[in-house]
């Protein structure tokens, strides 16, 4: 029989007495995330008594989490597919890219407000500028399937960035006009929209700079349609799934030659912006060098 460590359950023990040490994730299934992973592996290297646990909810029980991580007194909470346009409903404040983007991937709870932020923006900005440092060329024209609140963050990144022309495609066609609607005044006339066809896909991407697929599909293990056919080297492909194996789309793009990434540098990215928004007030967090591509398992980073 294992021998008892009263040290180590008292540590765990005070961790969980303490309500500004609890952070975690809400989607409805989070059980294949890597963020628990990531923020825990930071909080150990810092030797803080800190833990980040991933909730899978269904919902309806949404409204009910979010009085339990405020009662609890959570420091703060990420927040996935599918609740990061819902939960806006119960916050407080909006930092002015969730704002924007109608979108929230990081809440961060004070004593009397939740207010929400998007770090998913923030990452894939700085990604794209990442990308034309190593091509040296800037990206023209991007496709980007999708249109939840990770597509709004790849949309608004890319026009900050320069791109001059964003084809948009989603299943449901009126959730991608409502997105371009919703960029009115902020680069609305440089988004197309697609119908989501093989042929109108496969079109575009003979055209494009940059395909992101921001869809659940390579959770799903499926290709969006038109990709097969219009698929070359010439262009970079980042899905933003990264489960292992690999997603059809990046094994498809491997394959073809293609510049290629997962979507797990970008969750480390926005992994590192969360913890600043969380940590603000405390010194000597350093974010930028603990948040590095080492923490990731090396079967889930993919890029070329």
């Amino acid at each position: 029989m294992p021998k008892f460590d009263k040290n180590k359950g008292r540590d765990i023990a005070t961790t969980l007495l303490n309500p500004q040490s609890l952070l975690g994730l809400i989607g409805d299934d989070t059980s294949k995330s890597l963020s628990p992973h990531i923020h825990n592996s930071v909080y150990q290297r810092r030797n803080w008594p800190t833990v980040y646990k991933a909730f899978s909810l269904a919902p309806e029980d949404l409204a009910d989490a979010f009085s339990g991580f405020k009662a609890l007194k959570f420091r703060g909470i990420n927040v996935t597919i599918p609740f990061k346009e819902k939960v806006i409903t119960y916050l407080d404040e909006l930092a002015p890219g969730a704002k924007n983007l109608k979108a929230v991937n990081t809440i961060k709870f004070t004593e009397s407000r939740a207010i929400g932020y998007n770090t998913d923006y923030l990452a894939v900005k700085e990604l794209i500028k990442e990308w034309q440092e190593e091509e040296q060329k800037p990206f023209k024209s991007a496709l980007v399937l999708g249109a939840g609140g990770a597509a709004r963050a790849v949309v608004l990144a890319s026009l900050e960035a320069g791109l001059k022309e964003i084809y948009l495609s989603n299943r449901t066609f009126s959730k991608a006009e409502n997105l371009q609607e919703d960029f009115s005044g902020k680069g609305q006339q440089k988004i197309k929209l697609l119908q989501w066809q093989k042929s109108a896909q496969a079109r575009v991407i003979e055209e494009v700079d940059l395909i992101v697929d921001a869809t659940s599909l390579g959770w799903q293990g499926k290709l969006f349609p038109g990709a097969e056919e219009g698929l070359s080297k010439e262009t970079r492909i980042f899905d933003l799934s990264y489960g292992s194996p690999p997603s059809p789309l990046i094994k498809l793009a491997r394959d073809r030659g293609c510049a290629l990434e997962n979507g797990t540098r970008m969750l480390l990215y926005q992994a590192r912006e969360a913890d600043k928004i969380w940590f603000s007030a405390r010194k000597d967090t350093r974010a930028d060098e603990l948040f590095r591509k080492d923490i990731l398992p090396e079967e889930y980073l993919i890029q070329s």
